[in-house]
């Protein structure tokens, strides 16, 4: 690893493409394994980005080195993703060396290739964690998908896309496709353009986890609530202005996963909201109501059948425990009374 290992203090890098970000940290070797320690003190995990290469580590914090990962992908003898031999690299604009270097026609190109993959029963361009492409005849494909995300704790790999989204963001990408030839262009194009008007309104390859998840709320609000047959879309969503619970909340995912902010989603059967990951912390927001503010989730809440739905098992499978309070962490904290018990809001304007 030579002189890259060496390096001490490397600058904070956001996260594109759905690789998890790591922050302003130290390369550390153990006998003959390396691992990175982020400033928060925990060793990174699954892929990152750090200094403009992307590495992947395993769930000790180990990485890969010289071989394919568990999704597929080569890295070489130092650890960094290629292609043919190619080192891939990050755009400059991530590391905010070149801030006028931006493409605002594929504000996404360079950033989200890792996240496109192959089906491997039809040839079509699928989206990585789409459980039909990596079904397990044992576990089922959901329950694979969701083994997998908590085995290398990368939260992002919960979502996947319907082809008109996926569509949508391989050409934001510039990314060729195959299979995705029948998405009605018409429509496909409206969609486009929304992701795009969205992504060239703030700066969020450099902008805060809490920004992004407050930009994509107020954005997603902009959109009427009307609880109809057509409005559960992320389409209806962001191009009709019109949407249900399930329409709030698939723009919210489409959103999130552009500018790489890991998004679920909680709720009963009649209805489900959004949850963000913002600094460690998972944020629920209720659309519908179209309120000024986050609060804690509940991602222990049980559905119908008395189980944890998917973001509870995932967060049991990565023992993330509910913090308890989130003063200093927040600014704007008010509280009030939500399922009879006194929580904080965090307000954002």
């Amino acid at each position: 690893m030579k002189k890259k290992l060496l390096t001490a203090v490397i600058s904070a890098i956001l996260i594109i493409g759905l690789v998890t970000t790591s922050f302003a940290g130290q390369w550390k070797q153990e006998g003959a394994s390396w691992k990175y320690q982020n400033d928060n003190g925990f060793y990174a995990t699954g892929w990152n980005w750090i200094d403009g290469k992307s590495y992947f580590f395993d769930t000790d914090g180990k990485m890969f080195l010289n071989t394919t990962t568990p999704d597929g992908y080569s890295v070489n003898a130092e650890g960094a993703w290629v292609v043919n031999g190619i080192i891939q690299t990050q755009n400059a604009r991530a590391s905010g060396t070149n801030t006028g270097n931006y493409d605002q026609q594929y504000p996404l190109k360079g950033y989200m290739e890792l996240w496109f993959v192959k089906n491997p029963n039809t040839g079509a361009t699928a989206w990585k964690s789409d459980p039909y492409n990596f079904i397990n005849e044992a576990a089922g494909p959901m329950q694979y998908v969701l083994e997998l995300a908590i085995r290398n704790k990368d939260p992002h790999s919960l979502t996947y896309f319907d082809g008109r989204e996926l569509a949508a963001i391989a050409k934001l990408t510039d990314y060729p496709t195959i299979g995705l030839e029948n998405v009605n262009q018409e429509k496909l194009e409206f969609l486009t353009i929304e992701i795009r008007d969205f992504l060239n309104s703030f700066d969020w390859r450099n902008a805060s986890d809490y920004e992004k998840a407050v930009r994509i709320v107020k954005r997603i609000t902009q959109a009427d609530y009307l609880d109809q047959e057509g409005t559960q879309y992320s389409y209806s969503c962001l191009v009709d202005g019109k949407a249900n619970c399930s329409g709030y909340t698939g723009a919210a995912f489409l959103l999130a996963a552009c500018v790489g902010l890991p998004a679920s989603e909680l709720g009963s059967v009649n209805h489900a909201y959004p949850v963000f990951l913002v600094d460690s912390v998972w944020l629920a927001y209720e659309p519908t109501s179209k309120d000024d503010y986050f609060t804690v989730a509940d991602v222990y809440a049980k559905n119908y059948f008395g189980n944890y739905q998917q973001l509870g098992e995932y967060c049991d499978g990565t023992g993330y425990e509910i913090p308890t309070s989130v003063e200093g962490k927040f600014s704007n904290i008010t509280y009030g009374i939500i399922r009879g018990e006194r929580a904080p809001f965090i307000k954002f304007n």
